[in-house]
């Protein structure tokens, strides 16, 4: 392993899933567990999204949703972690967000420069995981100008591979330059240091103290990169279980509403989302995000503990009437002979990426409202808010 892992992926952007799951990405990155997180916020999402200094973001949702938009555009998301072990973390200074920042900073032009992505049109977001052995960096970016114009998106392999010569080079010049010495090689600056001798002194640390940059495998920076939403087998096993269970009770003809379901196939869909919001933590938090963001609505015309209770009951039962429509959206697509064992777990994300989705979009109107409500109901009097409270609320949503 190296003395610097960097790695990268990407997802195209014509995919179905990829507006969600580049949406979950970011929020991810911004608050798992051990995220180094911004004075007095409960995320770590730093970055630059224009020219100019990086910035601390105060809310993640808000750059997520503008990576949702961004894949919806045809922009591609590029994926990138730094790391290193936690002895080179102290060598080199990197034991803080503010530290991690510095060196993002200084390094960050590599990764656009060898992407080929010009300064002006690179923006980034990023944010420090602070694990034990291995202390990492997650930066998710992208080409601003690419949803004018056509980007093949496929990344060359010996891109990555030039970015972490690039770091090693740039991070350990003068170790570089003293080992090339003591190999009586006539190297008088960086500019004269070549891959070969980055690779040299990469394997020099490694001999010197192989503990010190065992780093994890392979393996674990891929699940890194990639994740997202996280799916357990189980998760999608029980699932697949239950959705295929429930298929065979419901009516072969007819419209598929669960307002017109028949008593015992309302109960197995419920049982279905009652499920998902017990396992899957992410779509949990959307939900709960999306209660939360509608009261701060009624909020804004008061009301008695009693209604407000009540309202928050109906935006509960609205988003479980909604996850159910989406299940049995999902279920009437597909037929019975697809059930395969080799199918099952693919059917159950779908599922599970497209209430995502949903939940997703309704937030984000949502807080559009919100912010529209924020406006205009300082100015209005007690009758006047609340008149304009009725007229916002969502119509057409079916239960």
């Amino acid at each position: 392993m190296s003395i610097i892992m960097y790695k990268q992926r990407h997802t195209s952007s014509n995919l179905k899933k990829s507006k969600v799951a580049n949406y979950a990405h970011i929020q991810y990155i911004a608050t798992r567990p051990r995220v180094l997180k911004n004075q007095g916020m409960e995320h770590g999402l730093f970055g630059r999204l224009d020219t100019g200094q990086i910035q601390y973001f105060s809310d993640y949702k808000e750059i997520a949703q503008l990576v949702h938009g961004n894949t919806g555009e045809g922009v591609t998301m590029y994926r990138g972690i730094i790391s290193v072990s936690e002895e080179t973390a102290k060598e080199l200074m990197l034991t803080n967000q503010e530290q991690w920042k510095r060196y993002v900073e200084r390094h960050i032009s590599t990764i656009s420069s060898k992407n080929g992505i010009k300064r002006e049109d690179f923006a980034f977001v990023c944010a420090v995981h602070n694990e034990k052995s291995h202390p990492h960096i997650h930066i998710a970016f992208w080409d601003k100008t690419q949803a004018d114009r056509v980007k093949n998106p496929y990344v060359l392999p010996k891109i990555p591979n030039a970015i972490r010569q690039q770091l090693i080079k740039d991070t350990f010049s003068s170790k570089i330059l003293d080992l090339a010495k003591e190999k009586d090689e006539t190297v008088k600056s960086i500019r004269q240091i070549t891959n070969v001798m980055i690779e040299d002194f990469n394997t020099s640390m490694q001999i010197k103290s192989k503990r010190k940059y065992k780093l994890f495998s392979n393996d674990y920076y891929d699940n890194e990169i990639e994740n997202s939403l996280h799916f357990t087998d189980k998760l999608l096993n029980d699932i697949s279980q239950k959705v295929l269970d429930l298929k065979k009770l419901l009516p072969q003809k007819g419209r598929l509403s669960y307002k017109l379901l028949p008593p015992e196939c309302k109960v197995k869909t419920d049982e279905i989302v009652d499920y998902i919001l017990s396992n899957q933590s992410d779509i949990k938090i959307l939900k709960d995000s999306y209660i939360h963001s509608k009261m701060q609505i009624v909020e804004l015309y008061s009301g008695s503990d009693d209604y407000m209770g009540m309202q928050t009951n109906k935006y509960s039962n609205e988003v479980d009437k909604l996850i159910a429509n989406s299940i049995l959206r999902m279920v009437k697509a597909v037929g019975k002979a697809e059930y395969e064992q080799n199918t099952k777990s693919y059917l159950a994300e779908q599922i599970l990426y497209k209430i995502f989705d949903m939940l997703q979009s309704i937030l984000h109107h949502s807080q559009e409202q919100l912010q529209i409500g924020l406006k205009r109901y300082g100015e209005l009097s007690k009758d006047a808010k609340k008149e304009l409270y009725l007229k916002m609320q969502d119509k057409g949503f079916e239960h």
